[in-house]
């Protein structure tokens, strides 16, 4: 493989703006190729700079221009050559090398001035001022020797992360000429978008865009920068930690936040005429939420699940959520068991997974694997075939010492035969030593007699509650009180004796039906809010085909307004799925009340 690489002279990077004789705040003819550069807003020079519009002399210069946003990032490429600048900052990136500007990128009106000199020399351009006519002359390409193919450097054993979200088939960066590049195929499988990415040759397009690749070994790569453009987010390299980032700053894709309100609910009733539904088993594992060397270095069973004599289909939720007390990485796996005579398929398999250094569950993990589940963007797996007597990995996952690990595993199994039933055990299983995951097997850990453990029939709730006349008084109801709801016990759960209740419902997905009547002759709006109970919350909510999240919110104070529905004369309904994030606390409380006719709250 062949990359090309750009390291700016010490005499650009020292004299990046300044041409000689330049005065003050004047206008200035640029010349590109004995082209006249003639842009709607005309080149300046100002404290000793000429400046130019930012897409007129990349044109110009024939190099292609991504502007970010977000981030305020002008990025720019020719050829083999790269440029990163940030609007107010005195300080550009050229083919990995950081330099520092006299005159930052600014914005003026609705158009983005660079420095010429700085952008032109950059590229490989030359830069010559006429003192008596007042002009700037860049020949394009005099200067740009061949260089030598740098360095190609792959470090394994990487994290590769989006959004926080752990790219399970990437595990080599490949450093090259001082940039990062990925495997670009995991990438583009990654993202869901209303338009796709398109690999094409040597090339990924998208969104009218196209972005160069290499190849080392049989492997199409893509500049970390260059895919960071494509998805206008940012990438941070973290060497000591061997970890790449990509951030777009969006915490859970296709989710929208409800905002906080101040309304009070009042005292909350525990609901009544719960019920589990459902075909899909729950598998919670939570409990020893904290793992120390003492059970990690030799591998440890967290929890486990049976299942005898399928001939069909079952369904399965795997929610788990740990703590890393160790100062080594830790991996952590989903696996599952053959113990019948005939094989099976694991198929539409799902996953998400998110970690947190500073120990917020609540909002660095419980957030996200709420939204991503319930907007149903998790992350597709292939399908496994498992023989008589095999054990094989569902997922993995790794976190690092002194990190927090939540993950959601869906997934269905198939007896191939249906005349042929077969039995299989699902396991969560961890290490931080050399031990293969899947030769874990035998008695679980013991719980920690505080966090959730078990395995249920049904992962899903489902309640109606009391209808509720618009212009009655304010009603709530209490969710997952640990009283009338309280179904995920250890005696319900796959291997009752080494089980844990669930009181939390974590994993779980809670559906609730409010009946609306109004019995006056005028339209009424009744609102549904959310409101914890027992301390810090967070949640999502699927509502009207959308998923909501909410923010973390403080107990009795403060609430979330789901909707306003407004009730014509008869009766209506409204319906919401609902998930508690990892980290909530519990209850919460579902309120019912009828709006101010001023649309104002009391």
């Amino acid at each position: 493989m062949k990359v090309k690489s750009l390291m700016l002279s010490a005499a650009a990077a020292a004299c990046l703006t300044l041409l000689p004789g330049e005065a003050e705040a004047s206008n200035v003819d640029v010349y590109i190729d004995n082209e006249q550069l003639q842009p709607a807003v005309p080149a300046r020079i100002e404290q000793g700079t000429t400046l130019v519009p930012m897409r007129a002399v990349f044109q110009a210069l024939d190099a292609d221009v991504y502007w970010n946003q977000q981030t305020k990032e002008i990025a720019s490429v020719r050829g083999d050559r790269d440029i990163l600048l940030t609007l107010g900052r005195d300080t550009a990136i050229v083919n990995g090398e950081r330099v520092t500007l006299r005159r930052a990128p600014f914005l003026d009106a609705y158009t983005t001035m660079v420095p010429l000199r700085f952008v032109s020399e950059a590229l490989g351009d030359r830069v010559t001022w006429n003192q008596q006519e007042k002009t700037v002359r860049v020949t394009k390409n005099i200067q740009n020797p061949e260089p030598e193919p740098p360095e190609v450097r792959p470090i394994t054993g990487s994290l590769v992360e989006f959004d926080r979200f752990e790219l399970q088939n990437i595990d080599t960066v490949y450093m090259i000429g001082g940039r990062s590049y990925v495997p670009v195929e995991p990438l583009v499988s990654f993202i869901d978008s209303d338009v796709p990415p398109v690999l094409s040759g040597n090339e990924l397009r998208w969104n009218d865009k196209s972005y160069p690749l290499v190849e080392e070994d049989g492997t199409k790569l893509i500049a970390a920068s260059d895919f960071a453009s494509a998805v206008e987010g940012t990438v941070r390299w973290t060497a000591s930690e061997k970890k790449l980032s990509f951030s777009t700053g969006i915490t859970v894709y296709q989710t929208t936040s409800l905002d906080k309100s101040d309304y009070r609910i009042p005292v909350p009733t525990n609901v009544e005429g719960s019920s589990l539904t459902g075909e899909r088993r729950l598998l919670t594992s939570n409990s020893p939420e904290s793992i120390y060397e003492r059970d990690a270095a030799d591998g440890t069973v967290l929890w486990h699940d049976g299942v005898s004599g399928l001939t069909g289909i079952q369904e399965h939720r795997v929610y788990g959520h740990h703590h890393n007390r160790t100062d080594s990485m830790m991996r952590f796996a989903v696996t599952i068991e053959n113990t019948s005579a005939h094989p099976l398929e694991v198929y539409d398999a799902k996953r998400i997974s998110s970690r947190s250094a500073r120990n917020w569950p609540l909002y660095d993990i419980g957030l996200e694997l709420a939204g991503r589940t319930m907007n149903d963007t998790m992350q597709s797996i292939s399908k496994i075939r498992v023989e008589p007597g095999e054990t094989k990995q569902i997922v993995r996952f790794t976190a690092r010492g002194g990190e927090m690990l939540g993950y959601m595993n869906d997934f269905s199994v198939m007896a191939l035969n249906r005349q042929r039933p077969v039995d299989y055990t699902i396991r969560t299983t961890a290490a931080t030593g050399d031990t293969e995951l899947t030769e874990l097997k035998g008695s679980p850990v013991k719980h920690d007699g505080s966090h959730a453990r078990g395995s249920w029939a049904q992962s899903d709730l489902s309640v109606t509650l009391p209808d509720y006349y618009a212009g009655d008084e304010n009603v709530s109801y209490s969710l997952s009180n640990r009283n009338t709801d309280h179904f995920y016990v250890s005696s319900t759960s796959y291997d009752p004796m080494n089980a844990h209740i669930n009181p939390g419902h974590f994993g779980a997905e809670y559906h609730v039906t409010v009946p609306l009547a109004n019995d006056t002759e005028d339209t009424k709006t009744v609102g549904v809010y959310l409101s914890p109970r027992g301390g810090s919350y967070a949640g999502a909510v699927n509502m009207d085909g959308q998923t909501y999240l909410t923010p973390p919110l403080a107990p009795v104070t403060e609430s979330v307004l789901l909707k306003e529905i407004d009730v014509e004369p008869g009766t209506d309904e409204f319906t919401f799925d609902l998930m508690h994030t990892s980290g909530s606390n519990l209850p919460i409380a579902v309120s019912l009340r009828t709006m101010p006719e001023n649309d104002e709250d009391e």
